[in-house]
């Protein structure tokens, strides 16, 4: 009986995924560290990549720069360079799944000024009818210099969204012992920009989101090699739980949710319970491509 009651929660739930799912008004930006202090991002980048995949809206990423604590990487996270593993959790999860323009992602610590010039692009580009959401998964310094960079009339078309005090402050507040020690751009002195952008504090997904890595056992044991990536993303961590929770912000982003909801493991396999059929990559020549070359 609890088996079939949990079934029937999940085909709901999947309904209501469908349902609400839509592609964004807009484009989507999303700057994730991963290359320092916690390993959560080698798991929630992939699993945010997944999420704009599974709902139609790969097309509408348009930055994706990862590594973006920019003052230094580490190594750890299963002995691996963390920085390729980021570039596998975001790139490659991206072409596995499809539908994503794979020029849109940028090692931001390797490539710092470059992707500050690309996300100011971007705010630049925003207008009413073509508003730019940037999910702020990491520390704030790539978010806060392209803002600074970008022209003031643009920011009331820019809305930031992150959940993390961690993210908010780390700039200016580096960990005991951390080297080089840092300062730089927090999510409240972004807010005290004249004009700044609109500023979305939705929920820590931390909480919402802690489970063990039993619960994603369906994605291990599937017979969809996209969804068993995901697993192995999540196993590649070294950390004791499955901790995706910047990923979300793009589920809460993607399903317009409020601002006080927090994802849930039941509600996260439920969005990746029906096909996960890709769609074709798109490879255009994208006009932020102008600058100097990067080096991956």
């Amino acid at each position: 009986m609890k088996t079939r009651q949990t079934a029937i929660v999940l085909a709901a739930l999947l309904w209501a995924s469908v349902a609400s799912a839509a592609p964004v008004t807009g484009r989507i930006a999303i700057s994730s560290d991963g290359n320092k202090h916690d390993c959560d991002d080698l798991f929630a980048t992939a699993v945010s990549v997944a999420i704009l995949a599974k709902t139609g809206n790969a097309s509408k990423l348009r930055y994706y720069g990862y590594s973006d604590h920019i003052w230094a990487s580490s190594s750890g996270c299963r002995g691996g360079d963390r920085d390729v593993e980021m570039a596998r959790s975001a790139h490659d999860t991206a072409a596995m799944w499809g539908g994503f323009d794979l020029n849109v992602f940028i090692n931001a610590k390797q490539n710092t000024a470059e992707a500050v010039r690309r996300l100011t692009q971007l705010i630049n580009d925003s207008s009413g009818s073509d508003p730019l959401w940037i999910v702020a998964a990491g520390p704030m310094e790539v978010v806060g210099r392209a803002i600074a960079a970008s022209d003031g009339s643009k920011r009331q078309y820019v809305t930031v969204i992150s959940h993390s005090q961690w993210n908010n402050n780390h700039a200016d507040s580096p960990s005991s012992g951390e080297s080089p020690t840092h300062s730089g751009w927090t999510f409240d002195e972004i807010g005290r920009m004249n004009p700044s952008v609109v500023r979305k504090q939705i929920a820590d997904q931390n909480s919402g989101l802690h489970t063990t890595y039993s619960t994603y056992y369906p994605w291990r044991d599937s017979s969809d090699s996209k969804l068993r990536w995901l697993w192995d993303r999540g196993q590649v961590t070294g950390i004791d739980w499955p901790d995706c929770s910047d990923a979300g912000m793009v589920y809460w982003l993607v399903m317009g949710r409020p601002s006080d909801d927090r994802l849930s493991p039941t509600e996260l396999l439920a969005l990746f319970a029906g096909p996960t059929d890709p769609v074709p990559t798109k490879h255009p020549a994208p006009k932020l491509l102008e600058a100097e070359p990067i080096v991956e």
